[in-house]
């Protein structure tokens, strides 16, 4: 009899660990996650935003500007994880500011003309300087690659993935709760062809059209721009996220393309 209690025992603790597991599991999935942007775009990109879960049980803030990205997690009332400096590595990055250059003063032009190497052409005899006027070569063949990608994702042989991806995150943010959506925005991509492509993808999405919502192509302008103020604030279960993943890693077309850019 001992042995058959210590077996129900053992059973009963096992059942309670499988059904809080599955609570949790059940609270991940389907407990909403709520989140919220506001973008300011000029010249600079602007933008705060959070993330919560469970009330504020988990509770994660960001902010972007200028290239800086900061960041707060907390899980209750305490702060897991933070991008700010703490006091201390304030004080030695302080210190470091206001300490001496290492080789006193220095004339830092002459330095440059010292440090930049000089190459002389052997049929003529003149000395030629690799200054960053060389480097606009590069920037171009970045571009050109850019442009490649571009081709290659909008290409005849592409079109079956995006169309099953475009699909599949139309279904996505037909499950987004939004709670306020509102902004005014102009864009453009430099590019007439491509800027109608995206405002195209764009009206498979009734969401970038809402009452609040104004978005305007401009198809004249030679350079890329993003500008105006986007709003939102909403909700989505985790649950239709893992659809979405799982359709996208198991279906043929995508992992085709996907296999297509890593060879790239």
């Amino acid at each position: 009899m001992s042995v058959l209690f210590v077996l129900k025992i053992i059973g009963i603790i096992l059942l309670v660990i499988l059904g809080v597991l599955l609570i949790l599991v059940a609270l991940v999935l389907f407990w909403p996650v709520k989140f919220g942007v506001d973008i300011h775009s000029s010249e600079d990109i602007k933008a705060d935003g959070f993330v919560r879960w469970l009330g504020r049980l988990l509770n994660i803030t960001f902010s972007y500007e200028k290239g800086d990205v900061s960041f707060k997690i907390k899980v209750l009332f305490f702060t897991i994880k933070t991008s700010e400096k703490s006091s201390e590595e304030k004080d030695i990055s302080t210190r470091d500011d206001t300490n001496e250059e290492p080789f006193g003063t220095m004339d830092y032009d002459g330095f440059k003309e010292i440090s930049e190497p000089e190459h002389t052409n052997s049929e003529t005899g003149t000395e030629e300087l690799h200054t960053k006027e060389n480097i606009p070569e590069g920037a171009s063949r970045e571009k050109k690659g850019i442009g490649a990608i571009f081709k290659m994702i909008f290409s005849d042989e592409s079109k079956d993935a995006l169309s099953v991806l475009l699909k599949r995150l139309r279904t996505l943010l037909r499950h987004i709760r939004f709670k306020d959506l509102k902004g005014d925005v102009s864009f453009s991509t430099g590019s007439p062809d491509i800027t109608g492509i995206v405002t195209g993808i764009l009206s498979w999405f009734p969401v970038a059209y809402g009452k609040n919502l104004s978005i305007a192509p401009d198809f004249l302008s030679d350079e890329a721009y993003l500008k105006g103020d986007i709003s939102a604030r909403a909700s989505l279960r985790l649950f239709f996220v893992l659809l979405f993943v799982l359709g996208l890693i198991f279906n043929k077309k995508i992992r085709r393309f996907i296999s297509r850019i890593r060879n790239k």
